[in-house]
């Protein structure tokens, strides 16, 4: 028994590193085009930027995506729950 339950917290446990980590790479790969779509704006490319510039750059638009990801999380739950209505959002 004891195996059995150690075994289903370990898959759990995988699964949810697994979830996880899909979910990073999204927020980066999402990061990475919006970084490189405000370089191309303004007439810069890649090479134009110091590798720790650019990576700074990726850091704060992944935050910028995952704060607009868990505010519409927020909304949908909101929304589930019925109580948009009562907040308006």
């Amino acid at each position: 028994m004891k195996n059995f339950i150690t075994d289903a917290v370990d898959t759990v446990s995988t699964a949810t590193q697994s979830v996880t980590g899909i979910y990073d790479n999204h927020i980066r790969e999402k990061a990475i085009e919006v970084t490189d779509e405000k370089l191309a704006s303004i007439g810069k490319s890649v090479d134009d930027i110091d590798a720790q510039d650019y990576e700074t750059m990726v850091s704060d638009a992944s935050k910028d995506i995952q704060s607009d990801y868990n505010k519409k999380m927020a909304q949908t739950a909101l929304t589930l729950f019925g109580l948009d209505i009562l907040f308006g959002v």
